[in-house]
């Protein structure tokens, strides 16, 4: 990460060029699009004024509007400066289209059907069922060549050539999954906490239970594991998906699938851990663990309500201490260009904008959208390009039954095994059938969709 002092200094000195009437010149990003040591940048290799983008490219644009379909008031945000920002610099305007998040996918295909399409869609864990309101990011003058985009990103909303999907390296907006915990229940019992057990080199799941098992002990909530963000964190999840060709695939015979979802029963029975917990015990300061998104380290986050001096976080546990690294593994969040957009290229001029790192920076709230600079430092770091592994449960079983996503899944585990780590093998066998048509959906979307 670059040292946010340069990016500090260059707003200085831009408001105070700007206060005196300077124009022309500004430092520039080198041909290959990088951003310099003053923050700004332009994904063409050029800046007027000292803003992002040339005059060339957005004087076609300015006086337009792009519509951004999202669930958050992205305004009271970290987004909130930056899409001021690119309004300021390019008279381009920002509408907001509120689409509730639990049926997105229906809500902008009606928008489309009736002619009303925004020009940007949020995509948070729902591909492929997201690829029926979405159209190809080349329409919007994309480059997925570019090395600003998470490659991964851009492979897994590939279809038959085409790409949907776009996230940028390094973004402030990704979901990869973590643990956290609530620092003075552990301080004032006197538990070993994870950051601990990490230190010792022994931060794995029976660390995990140990950890939950004491905090219950203590008289609070032991925590909460995810079974399907824990099985997926081994590359256990119940589907497979090959981001180079393009298929869903069923991955109950992989081993860690079983235990994963052993350990969690056997974790539940013991009472370390609650079925379906609420993140607001954790925010009350019921519940000592809580396994979740890297959101939580946003001061707009899951845990906004609470005192963020209590907010404590870890890696999620490895398998076993002798496993090399501790899993990163999450669901993809990435944005496109909606179907039916009636300003493409403006809406590739702002995710460009929005997507970048670095316009948070000189727009002031890159350092203040996170808990602590401890917080902000851990989010960057296992958000490191690279995945390990992609769950993409949420996005087919949507395409099963609107609003479940990955409880489809989660759901038929728990009635077909009882919550019994004894049947978790006889459940798998009385689910195979099911999984294989989801995925067989799966597919067939991505194969309509693709063309």
């Amino acid at each position: 990460m670059k040292n946010t002092r340069f990016a500090a200094l260059a707003l200085v000195l831009l408001l105070l060029l700007s206060a005196v009437g300077c124009g022309g010149g500004g430092d520039v990003a080198d041909a290959s699009g990088t951003p310099n040591a003053s923050g700004t940048q332009s994904a063409s290799g050029g800046a007027s004024d000292g803003n992002y983008f040339t005059d060339e490219e957005v004087a076609p644009y300015r006086g337009t509007t792009v519509k951004y379909a999202t669930w958050i008031e992205e305004r009271s945000t970290e987004s909130g400066p930056v899409i001021s920002g690119f309004e300021n610099e390019t008279g381009i305007k920002v509408e907001l289209v509120t689409v509730p998040q639990g049926t997105y996918a229906t809500k902008m295909a009606a928008l489309i059907t009736a002619g009303q399409a925004p020009d940007v869609y949020c995509d948070c864990q729902m591909w492929p069922s997201m690829a029926a309101i979405a159209d190809s990011v080349d329409k919007a003058g994309i480059d997925v060549t570019d090395p600003m985009w998470d490659q991964t990103v851009i492979k897994y909303g590939t279809i038959n050539g085409r790409s949907y999907l776009v996230n940028t390296v390094n973004s402030m907006w990704a979901d990869k999954d973590m643990i956290f915990y609530n620092k003075k229940i552990f301080a004032d019992n006197a538990i070993t906490t994870p950051n601990e057990y990490e230190a010792a080199g022994n931060w794995t799941w029976e660390t995990l239970l140990k950890c939950m098992t004491d905090v219950k002990n203590a008289g609070f909530t032991g925590g909460y594991i995810d079974p399907t963000l824990l099985a997926n964190s081994v590359g256990g999840s119940f589907l497979s998906y090959d981001i180079n060709k393009a298929q869903i695939s069923s991955n109950l015979d992989n081993p860690n699938f079983a235990a994963a979802w052993q350990f969690y029963y056997r974790a539940l029975k013991s009472g370390a851990t609650i079925s379906g917990l609420s993140k607001d015990s954790f925010t009350n300061g019921e519940c000592g663990v809580f396994m979740t998104g890297v959101y939580g380290l946003k001061n707009t986050g899951y845990w906004n309500a609470m005192d963020k001096d209590l907010i404590a976080f870890a890696n999620m546990p490895k398998q076993n201490a002798s496993d090399a690294d501790y899993p990163h593994a999450s669901f993809i969040k990435a944005w496109g260009l909606c179907k039916g957009s009636k300003n493409p290229k403006a809406a590739g001029l702002f995710l460009r904008y929005y997507l970048d790192i670095e316009n948070y920076k000189k727009n002031g709230s890159y350092d203040s959208a996170f808990i602590s600079e401890a917080a902000r430092d851990f989010y960057f770091k296992i958000n490191e390009p690279g995945w390990e592994h992609i769950l993409v449960e949420n996005g087919v079983g949507n395409l099963m039954e609107e609003k479940m996503g990955v409880y489809w899944f989660a759901n038929r585990m728990h009635e077909a095994s009882k919550k019994d780590d004894s049947q978790v093998r006889t459940a798998i066998s009385t689910i195979r059938n099911e999984v294989q048509n989801a995925c067989n959906t799966g597919n067939q979307a991505l194969a309509k969709y693709g063309n």
